[in-house]
C-alpha cells in the first residue's frame, strides 16, 4: 500500500472513531448522567472529557504522525521528538478548547444561546487574527520576518515538506507566511511567483471572501448544533451536545460548497498572476511545485477526492490557463473553517488524513 493511501485510510478511520463516538453520546443520552454526576458544572466535566477524546484518538495520530512516515522514510526524528511534539500540540489545543467551552457556556447563561454563539463568532476572529501565534504555540516553528511590497512575510521552518503556509490575519490586516524550505530549494522565480500569488489572494479579494465564508459557515453550523442540542449552550449537557452536533456537522465543511469556493479560487488567483504580467512559464511550472507537496490523497482514492478536494487538478489549472475565465472564490475557505472551528471545539479538526498527528498542519494546513 503507498503512502498516501495509508494515510487516506488512517484518516478515515481517525473520522469514523469520533463520528462513533459522537453518535453514540447523542443516541445514548449518558450526557445527561455524566454532567449530574459533576453536579451541572462544566469545567471538570469538560476536562475530563477533552482528555478521554485525547486518548482515544492517540493511537491513530501515533500512527499517522510517525509510524507511517517513518516506515516509508518521510521524517527521520526520533519517536522521542515526535512525542514531544505531540504533547506540546495536543496540550496547546486542548488548554484552548477548554477556556474556549468554559467560557462560552458562562456567557450564554448569562446572555442566552445568542450571546454563547456570538462569543464562539469572536472566537473564529481572534483565531484568525492571531493564527500565526496559534502556530508558534502548537509547533517548534522557527521563524524569519522581511517586508515585500508593504507586507510583512514570515519564513517559517518545517520539517514537514507539505507544509506550505498561508495568510494570517483579517481582512485589511494581511501578513503572508511561507516555508523557509522555498526560499532554499526553489528556483528564484518559482519563489517569486508563490509569494506573488499570496499577494494575489489578498488583493484580489479572495482570501477575504474566503474567510468571511469559513467563519459564516462555521458560525450557522455550531447555531444549529445548539438548537438541536436539548437545554442547548445554558446546561452542560446541552453544551457537550453542541459540541458533538458541531463536530458531525464540520464533515459539511469537507464535501459542501467550501472545498469548490477553493478550487475556484486557486484558478481566479492563476489568472489574476497571468493578466499582472508575470512570468507565465514560472506560473506554469509552479502549478508541478505546489502539486507534489499536497493532495497525495487524491490519486490514492479519485472517487473520495472529486468531492473533497480543496485544490484543482493539474489538468483544470493548466485548461484555465490557455483559456483563462473571469471566476470568483474564497481562497482556503475549506481549510480555514477547519481551523476556525476550534471556537466551537470541533472534534475532528485534526482528524484530516494530510495533518493526523502532523502538529506542524493543523494551524496553517497545506494548501496554495
Amino acid at each position: 500500500m503507498t503512502y498516501a493511501r495509508a494515510r487516506l485510510w488512517w484518516g478515515l478511520a481517525a473520522q469514523i472513531l469520533v463520528v462513533v463516538l459522537c453518535g453514540g453520546l447523542l443516541l445514548s443520552g449518558f450526557l445527561p448522567q455524566m454532567t449530574a454526576w459533576f453536579s451541572e458544572q462544566l469545567g471538570p466535566i469538560l476536562a475530563l472529557f477533552l482528555l478521554g477524546y485525547t486518548l482515544l484518538l492517540l493511537p491513530l495520530e501515533w500512527v499517522g504522525g510517525y509510524y507511517l512516515p517513518k516506515r516509508k522514510g518521510r521524517i527521520t526524528f526520533s519517536q522521542g521528538r515526535w512525542w514531544s511534539k505531540w504533547v506540546r500540540a495536543a496540550g496547546v489545543q486542548g488548554l484552548f478548547f477548554w477556556l474556549a467551552g468554559v467560557s462560552t457556556w458562562h456567557l450564554a447563561q448569562w446572555l442566552g444561546p445568542v450571546g454563547g454563539i456570538g462569543w464562539v463568532f469572536i472566537l473564529m476572529l481572534l483565531l484568525t487574527g492571531f493564527q500565526l501565534y496559534v502556530a508558534l504555540a502548537v509547533a517548534p516553528f522557527q521563524m524569519q520576518s522581511f517586508s515585500h511590497r508593504g507586507r510583512m512575510v514570515y519564513h517559517l521552518e518545517s520539517a514537514d515538506r507539505r507544509f506550505t503556509g498561508g495568510i494570517y490575519g483579517i481582512p485589511g490586516q494581511e501578513s503572508i507566511v511561507l516555508p523557509r524550505y522555498w526560499k532554499d530549494r526553489f528556483p528564484p522565480n518559482i519563489y517569486d511567483i508563490l509569494l506573488v500569488r499570496r499577494h494575489g489572494a489578498i488583493n484580489s479579494g479572495s482570501h477575504g471572501r474566503g474567510i468571511l465564508l469559513a467563519i459564516a459557515w462555521d458560525t450557522l453550523l455550531f447555531a444549529l448544533a445548539s438548537w438541536l442540542s436539548p437545554g442547548g449552550l445554558e446546561t452542560a449537557a446541552g453544551f457537550l451536545s453542541t459540541i458533538c452536533w458541531f463536530s458531525l456537522f464540520s464533515l459539511l465543511a469537507q464535501i459542501g460548497p467550501l472545498p469548490w469556493l477553493s478550487r475556484r479560487a486557486i484558478l481566479e488567483i492563476d489568472r489574476w498572476v497571468y493578466y499582472k504580467g508575470f512570468d507565465v512559464d514560472a506560473l506554469r511550472q509552479s502549478f508541478g511545485h505546489t502539486h507534489r507537496l499536497q493532495e497525495e490523497y487524491a490519486e490514492a482514492l479519485p472517487s473520495l477526492s472529486r468531492w473533497t478536494r480543496a485544490f484543482p487538478t493539474l489538468e483544470m489549472r493548466q485548461e484555465n490557463m490557455a483559456t483563462p475565465k473571469n471566476i470568483k472564490g474564497g481562497w482556503q475557505a475549506s481549510r480555514h473553517a477547519i481551523f476556525a472551528s476550534w471556537a466551537g471545539l470541533n472534534l475532528l479538526a485534526r482528524t484530516q488524513s494530510y495533518h493526523l498527528g502532523l502538529p506542524e498542519l493543523w494551524v496553517f494546513q497545506p494548501g496554495d
